[in-house]
């Protein structure tokens, strides 16, 4: 699978691998609880990964055994709540995905659900307190969602710059006459001119200085 950088450099994205409409980063040398994994995710504009189907559960096995770390266990995005199990955008886990007899909540404090290397292609319930391996995923649309955020940012900053009158002579802002004393006003308000113009529906007023 090839890396998300073309789409995502120079953001905390950077190092994750593209798959199909998501990317994706394998953190197996960070063993966290549940909430830690959560929160590293989240730090990175990603969420726990979410297993939608058998496909997937496959491709996370597959992500695994290719690090040929030997037997480990791998957070999800599913943690079970008063109303059961839910992935982190909200959504119902599939009963289709759990393993024969699971989720058990095992003496009762099982209530985060892992790819467990003993099972196949299944979920499985466990403490949320353990220490493993998880996977965090970001959907390509909201790669490119941050990217135009970011390139509106830098040309809305770009357009004030260049908006901002100035004395091309000396190459400086030209000073309002609000910061002036009044006696700094009389003496250069005969080379003053107003200009007005609309910034939304709120009228701007900008002073130059004309000699």
């Amino acid at each position: 699978m090839s890396k998300c950088d073309a789409q995502i450099t120079g953001t905390s994205l950077r190092e994750y691998q593209k798959a199909d409409t998501f990317c994706y980063k394998f953190y197996y040398n960070n063993r966290s609880t549940w909430n830690q994994a959560d929160a590293r995710c989240k730090q990175d504009g990603a969420l726990l990964i979410k297993l939608e189907s058998f496909t997937m559960l496959r491709n996370v096995k597959s992500i695994i055994q290719t690090k040929e770390l030997g037997p480990i266990d791998v957070w999800v995005g599913a943690r079970n709540y008063s109303s059961g199990y839910v992935w982190t955008d909200g959504t119902r886990v599939s009963s289709d995905l759990w393993s024969e007899g699971e989720p058990n909540d095992q003496n009762g404090d099982e209530d985060c659900a892992e790819v467990d290397h003993m099972t196949d292609t299944y979920l499985n319930d466990a403490p949320c307190d353990f220490k493993q391996a998880f996977i965090c995923q970001a959907s390509v649309s909201s790669v490119v969602v941050g990217l135009l955020a970011v390139a509106l940012v830098v040309y809305i900053c770009v357009m004030r710059r260049k908006q901002r009158p100035q004395d091309t002579e000396n190459n400086t802002i030209v000073t309002s006459p609000s910061s002036l004393r009044s006696d700094e006003y009389d003496t250069i308000s005969p080379q003053l001119q107003e200009t007005h113009d609309y910034e939304g529906l709120q009228m701007k007023t900008r002073t130059y200085y004309n000699d």
